[in-house]
This record gives structure tokens, sequence and C-alpha cells, in this order.
């Protein structure tokens, strides 16, 4: 009964969020996303095929954030992340291999960044809002 509870409640949030879209500028095809300092998930931008229940295979948290992300990930393997700005400059390139990582974004700006995890094959795009 606790998980229909909590299902309801999460298709309830996601649905009353999802009319609310992001800042225009935020790259096409990324996940706009905002989470708690654990991981939770707050709410969804502007998309309406989130699946549910919430159980990604890869989180990145607090969103929106302001010294430093959480990435975490289902299973180890070798991944490239990256973040841009939304002019394409790169601000970091970095190979990861474990199951959670932290990234210090403390030096960037407040705005809108692209994070990409490519693993291969495919490439999972985040948009990171920095305060």
């Amino acid at each position: 009964m606790k998980e229909v509870i909590r299902f309801l409640i999460m298709a309830l949030t996601i649905a009353s969020v999802a009319l609310i879209s992001c800042d225009k500028d935020n790259p096409k095809g990324c996940k706009c996303i905002h989470t708690d300092n654990f991981g939770q998930l707050i709410k969804v931008c502007g998309s309406t095929d989130l699946i549910l229940p919430w159980e990604p295979d890869e989180i990145m948290y607090p969103n929106p954030a302001t010294d430093f992300i959480t990435l975490e990930f289902k299973s180890k393997g070798e991944r490239i992340v990256t973040i841009k700005k939304k002019a394409g400059k790169e601000l970091l390139r970095e190979t990861v291999s474990d199951y959670r990582i932290q990234i210090d974004i403390s030096d960037f700006p407040v705005g809108n960044y692209l994070l990409t995890i490519d693993d291969g094959k495919q490439k999972i795009k985040w948009c990171l809002f920095k305060e």
C-alpha cells in the first residue's frame, strides 16, 4: 500500500510541474531535473516522459548547486564527463569509473550549463544549474 501511495504522490508531483518549463536557453534534449542534496527528485521541467518510479541509471545532485555536484551511477564503467557553457565552451572534461564522484563547480559563474556523460554507447545530457 505504501508503494502505491508513494507512486501516486510522485505522479501527481510530476504532473503538477510538467507545465513548468526551464530557461528557454537550455540545450535541447538535456534532462532538466531538479534534485535535492540526496538525489531525490524535486521537479521535472517541461517533461512528460519521465518513467515512474524514479529509478535512473545515473543521477546528479543537488541541482541547482552552488559548490559541488555529485554523480552516481548504477554500475561501474569508464565514462567521460564534460561540462560546457551555453555557448559551447568546455569548462571541464574528466574520465571517471567509480559508482560515485564529486565535481567542484565553486569557480563556475552562476548560470546554466550542459553536463554530458558519455559511456561509449550513449550520451546522457543534464541541464546543470549553478546558483
